[in-house]
């Protein structure tokens, strides 16, 4: 027979679910708080939104307070995982599953859109570069010379176009 006050002191409670998309994933960090056994899972299911079959996410991970890292206690009681190789601009539909055998489990239905790749029509700040090591106006007809320069000089909203090249 199970412990009750034991499985009520470990029960699971689901603090913060947080969704970080990019161009092509989205990054899932379920904060909780409880589970001192760690035995609590997370499993992420995606799908394009009014697509009706859900695809598995990467293996999630999970981390806890008294894991070092750096040398020092991370301080956190979190799952976390991705939904990888999606489209770009994208709607996708998350199913997040936590399970704990002691309580608190959950599924929690939510969306994210992936980023969209930056155009030319996006942004009239582009800032054109080939190799070399200075020089240049970050024009079309005469690019930077050498990524530093160009960084050196952007801002917030510039789209840096690289030729090739080393």
């Amino acid at each position: 027979m199970p412990n009750t006050a034991s499985s009520q002191v470990d029960a699971l409670t689901l603090s913060e679910v947080i969704l970080n998309p990019t161009f092509e994933h989205i990054a899932v960090h379920v904060a909780i708080t409880g589970d001192e056994n760690r035995n609590s899972t997370l499993e992420i299911e995606y799908k394009p939104t009014g697509s009706s079959i859900y695809q598995m996410g990467a293996l999630t991970m999970r981390a806890f307070p008294e894991m070092h890292v750096d040398g020092s206690d991370l301080d956190m009681n979190f799952h976390a995982g991705s939904a990888m190789y999606l489209m770009p601009n994208t709607k996708y539909d998350l199913r997040l599953t936590i399970d704990d055998p002691d309580g608190g489990s959950q599924v929690i239905n939510t969306n994210a859109t992936t980023r969209k790749f930056p155009t030319q029509e996006d942004s009239d700040d582009i800032i054109y570069v080939v190799p070399g090591t200075s020089g240049g106006d970050g024009s079309m007809a005469n690019p930077y010379q050498g990524l530093q320069t160009a960084v050196s000089v952007a801002t917030a909203g510039n789209i840096i176009e690289v030729a090739d090249g080393t």
